[in-house]
């Protein structure tokens, strides 16, 4: 009998803790905090960059995804720390994301995941829908 490994499946998934998409516990939006936690204590993170502003604000769905390249580039050297360490994960990954998603550039993150698992030897598969636009 072959024994079967674990599988995490994500789903719109994303490479680096962020940080808190609404109010925190105490209410309040800020400062920005990291969205996870580990044994109580927050993860490192990336903050959003507080300059942005979107470009069609209340015209639709929330459409943040241009938000996270200026964050990125303002926090730049948090980002090492930020990242979720899938390479050393013991399970299968199944990453899924599409090109097309507005709320944040999930593609580019599950990319950035299957990049770090097979530079670690391991695995990752990747059913993408790119964006024919």
């Amino acid at each position: 009998m072959v024994a079967c490994r674990p599988l995490v499946i994500a789903l719109s998934p994303t490479s680096r803790v962020r940080c808190n998409a609404g109010p925190g516990r105490d209410g309040e939006q800020r400062p920005y905090r990291s969205s996870r936690t580990w044994q109580g204590r927050p993860l490192p993170f990336v903050p959003m960059d507080g300059s942005w502003t979107p470009v069609n604000p209340g015209s639709g769905p929330a459409a943040i995804r241009d938000w996270y390249e200026p964050s990125e580039r303002s926090f730049v050297h948090l980002l090492p720390r930020a990242e979720i360490p899938v390479e050393k994960a013991r399970a299968d990954l199944l990453l899924v994301a599409g090109g097309d998603d507005e709320m944040w550039p999930s593609l580019r993150f599950a990319e950035q995941l299957a990049e770090r698992r097979r530079s670690a030897g391991t695995t990752a598969q990747l059913i993408a829908r790119r964006c024919p636009c």
